[in-house]
């Protein structure tokens, strides 16, 4: 890809992101930002916040005009970026949760997902109960009938990406209203999955820990991605 959208962004600049847009203010415009995100994000995970940065600050540039798409009866319309928006990055997100393959390899983009979602989160892009469902799944809380949705070998895997995600998406993850209600149960579980050894990948234990220290502290402030990435991958 090496669009417009697609060149700006990889250069985290907002200002020419937005040039791009104004100049095909169009809903097939805001769309490829979602792919463009995709795209970036898998070949460095650890830059997925600086781009969901770049993108959460489109929302309330005045200097992005209606973007053109068409109404529920397919008649011409406009609306909001942030409206388009809203429906482009949860649709991403949903997309890059669906499969969950159980390798612990940097290339596995269920993995990346959660730094991806993560990003989003601590941002402010997006923070939806779709996420926070996915981390309370992967740390086993009660209610989520976790066991209908993995076992065996894709136990660890959906453990590790719990604790990515949580780390990913640091204080905001933790503390709003997603996770906030039910952040007592966190550190509880993090330890439970330790406990039971259902992580047996070594840097998989250490990104537990890592993850089991922040809830310790209470999620103080955001790792960065990088250095979150690099305890599984260094």
């Amino acid at each position: 890809m090496s669009s417009p959208i697609f060149l700006a962004l990889s250069s985290y600049d907002k200002t020419a992101v937005v040039e791009a847009i104004k100049n095909n203010p169009d809903w097939s415009t805001v769309d490829e930002l979602g792919e463009a995100f995709l795209e970036l994000a898998n070949a460095k995970p650890y830059s997925a916040d600086k781009i969901a940065e770049v993108i959460a600050g489109l929302e309330n540039d005045p200097d992005i005009p209606l973007i053109k798409t068409t109404d529920f009866y397919e008649q011409p319309d406009q609306r909001p970026i942030e409206e388009i928006l809203c429906e482009v990055i949860f649709d991403l997100i949903r997309r890059v949760f669906s499969d969950d393959i159980p390798a612990i390899e940097p290339t596995n983009p269920f993995l990346v997902s959660a730094l991806i979602s993560g990003a989003c989160i601590r941002t402010g892009l997006c923070n939806s109960s779709a996420q926070s469902g996915m981390i309370t799944t992967g740390l086993r809380f009660e209610g989520t009938e976790w066991w209908e949705t993995f076992s065996g070998e894709k136990a660890q895997v959906w453990a590790i990406h719990a604790a990515l995600h949580l780390l990913a998406g640091g204080t905001r993850v933790y503390h709003e209203e997603q996770i906030g209600y039910r952040q007592d149960e966190v550190l509880p579980a993090l330890k439970a999955i330790a406990e039971q050894n259902v992580v047996t990948n070594l840097r998989g234990k250490e990104l537990l820990q890592a993850a089991i220290a922040e809830a310790e502290a209470e999620f103080p402030s955001n790792l960065p991605l990088l250095d979150i990435w690099k305890i599984l991958f260094p």
